[in-house]
């Protein structure tokens, strides 16, 4: 099958390389365009190779109408990393009608973004094995890591949370850029940035990795960071805030753990600190489930059966 690809190709950290090289490695024929590209130049090229179906990674300003001309010669396919609501994103409300189908990783946004693209489709987000790597049997020697930036945009309970582990006595590991004015005052260690391979291997070190919901924004049914499947990808227990739907994906104590609040967020790093062997298990079956049912060659091939669902009528010849 021809695949187009369109998205941000200057680093493997992007989701538009990672899911070219999937679609290569299942043994489809892929051409990756850069947003950055002239638009009608990126159209010209879609045009003569004739894909089956353009998937687009957020795109987000790109020229709706270099959008619309591919239409013509393809399905155009819109993966929706972000959470944000259609009310408040141009992402939206700026493409209304331009993609065929819309791949959203929050499920509880699918229904009201049926206006803006008619068939919106949950998709699971992946967690990318072959670019972050398989971490197992490593003994971890860091208590309590987190892994992101400070988004003061997103939210405030990062910043506060962080702030009362180490006012209370934990030590937390923070990964991640723009920290250094957030924490001044804490007793953290400020590890600076990590991707791929080097920051899944930090997130298997670590005993418990955190994951803080994101506050200021609307909270929707499996609307969460894919932090969670680095996470458990990387092997390490994940202790996330109580994530709408997020039993449809994973069982609460057996997959990951999660808390309501700050006191039982303590309760929860106290218990599994002390409780290695409960930790381990959790952490390995995790790992498991996230390998199995989440990897990123899994979650792109169900890109190609929904789409073809959808459109039958493409369906490549045996």
């Amino acid at each position: 099958m021809r695949i187009a690809v369109i998205g941000c190709v200057d680093s493997m950290y992007h989701d538009g390389p990672r899911i070219a090289k999937a679609f290569e490695r299942k043994g489809h024929y892929v051409q990756l365009h850069s947003l950055s590209t002239d638009p009608q130049q990126t159209v010209q090229a879609i045009k003569e190779f004739a894909p089956t179906f353009c998937l687009v990674t957020i795109g987000r300003g790109y020229d709706a109408a270099a959008l619309q001309a591919m239409k013509s010669s393809t399905i155009l396919v819109h993966w929706a990393y972000d959470e944000y609501t259609p009310e408040k994103d141009s992402l939206y409300k700026d493409y209304k009608d331009v993609y065929d189908i819309t791949f959203v990783k929050a499920k509880g946004l699918v229904p009201r973004l049926k206006d803006y693209c008619e068939h919106a489709e949950f998709m699971p987000m992946f967690f990318d094995q072959i670019h972050d790597g398989i971490n197992q049997n490593i003994m971890p020697d860091i208590a309590i890591t987190f892994m992101g930036e400070p988004h003061p945009v997103q939210s405030t309970i990062r910043q506060t949370y962080l702030k009362n582990l180490s006012d209370d006595g934990y030590k937390v590991n923070v990964i991640g850029y723009y920290w250094e004015k957030f924490m001044e005052g804490m007793d953290s260690i400020f590890m600076g940035g990590a991707v791929g391979p080097y920051a899944s291997l930090l997130l298997a070190r670590s005993k418990i990795c955190l994951n803080f919901e994101n506050d200021l924004l609307e909270q929707v049914e499996l609307g969460f960071s894919d932090r969670v499947l680095k996470i458990m990808g990387a092997g390490s227990l994940c202790v996330t805030h109580a994530i709408p739907g997020i039993e449809q994906l994973f069982e609460p104590k057996k997959h990951l753990v999660t808390y309501s609040g700050y006191r039982e967020l303590k309760e929860v790093i106290d218990y599994y600190l002390k409780n290695p062997e409960e930790r381990k298990q959790i952490a390995d079956a995790g790992q498991e489930k996230v390998l199995k049912e989440y990897n990123i060659d899994v979650i792109t091939d169900k890109y190609i059966e929904k789409i073809l669902e959808i459109f039958p009528a493409h369906k490549p010849e045996e």
